[in-house]
């Protein structure tokens, strides 16, 4: 599936929030990993969606590259990220926004955490419960990026459900850092199919499968945003099965011989034409128009001739 336009990365944010909506539906706990970067609506989404649902446990826990210290500390001290935290009922005190981990005792009770690390991005972290991570990398598919798809043995008693989101740039103007096999692929069927092969080859003879996946364009720059889960209350649900659904493509219809329109037979018009016989009494006769008489009188005067 494609979206063009300059609203589509606001659009995937918001499948992507519509995706987690539907994954806590029968859920009382969840574990939420994210990149905010500077906008934080869907890490806002999730909060809300916790009192909405009226979840019991919700594990929040957000990072920002360790690269990018003036994000990462811009975003502890801004008023983005210091709205984000009151507008949720006056989520987390001001004096807690220093540390690395942001949490009120009074709305710990509430059974919500709200972690944001100067780190990469990574399953390592304890996920408790169930959870969705949106890798929202908006950069190239290399290994350690890709590496943070878990497949969970189904026949475990530790496995969870999951949703893995995972956003990357399919315009690369770098290509050291790309897993090899993708770049090969990509010299074939371009890179947006080749990082979705990766994927499909991966959760091949798995329970996982992919929910959807998506290409737009954000800032200039080409994305696909693919979702993959092994939660079947998602994979069973008819209405992410339209996110990739293939296009239809409508034959023009060729009429057969015996639609075909048959040739009007005008022999006898130009008969009673050329016996002078009155316009009127053709017309009636032979069940014709004013112009298709004008036509038979051309033709036999031509004829004529």
């Amino acid at each position: 599936m494609k979206i063009n336009g300059p609203l589509a990365k606001d659009i995937t944010r918001q499948i992507v929030c519509e995706l987690y909506s539907d994954f806590v539906e029968n859920r009382k706990e969840a574990t939420v990993l994210s990149l905010p970067g500077e906008v934080w609506k869907f890490e806002e989404h999730v909060l809300l969606t916790h009192y909405s649902k009226n979840l019991e446990n919700t594990e929040l826990i957000c990072f920002e590259n360790d690269k990018n210290k003036i994000i990462h500390n811009a975003q502890k001290g801004n008023k983005r990220l210091r709205n984000f935290v009151h507008r949720q009922h006056n989520f987390f005190p001001l004096s807690c926004l220093d540390d690395y981990f942001i949490l009120d005792e009074a709305h710990r009770k509430n059974g919500i955490n709200l972690g944001y690390y100067e780190d990469f991005i990574s399953t390592d972290y304890d996920i408790m419960y169930d959870s969705f991570c949106w890798f929202d990398y908006c950069g190239n598919p290399s290994k350690d990026r890709l590496d943070n798809l878990i497949i969970c043995d189904d026949n475990s008693p530790y496995s969870f459900y999951t949703v893995d989101v995972f956003t990357f740039s399919t315009g690369w103007r770098r290509e050291d850092n790309i897993l090899p096999s993708i770049l090969e692929d990509s010299k074939t069927i371009g890179p947006a199919k080749a990082i979705l092969k990766y994927f499909q080859d991966k959760i091949a003879n798995t329970s996982f499968k992919i929910v959807f996946d998506i290409e737009y364009v954000s800032n200039h720059t080409p994305m696909i945003i693919i979702a993959i889960t092994n939660d079947p209350n998602i994979l069973n649900n008819l209405k992410w099965q339209k996110y990739n659904e293939k296009p239809i493509l409508i034959k023009r219809k060729t009429k057969t011989k015996a639609e075909k329109k048959v040739k009007n037979d005008y022999t006898l018009v130009y008969e009673d034409l050329r016996n002078k016989v009155d316009e009127k009494i053709i017309i009636e006769k032979h069940k014709i128009n004013k112009h298709q008489l004008g036509a038979c009188k051309a033709w036999v005067t031509m004829r004529n001739q």
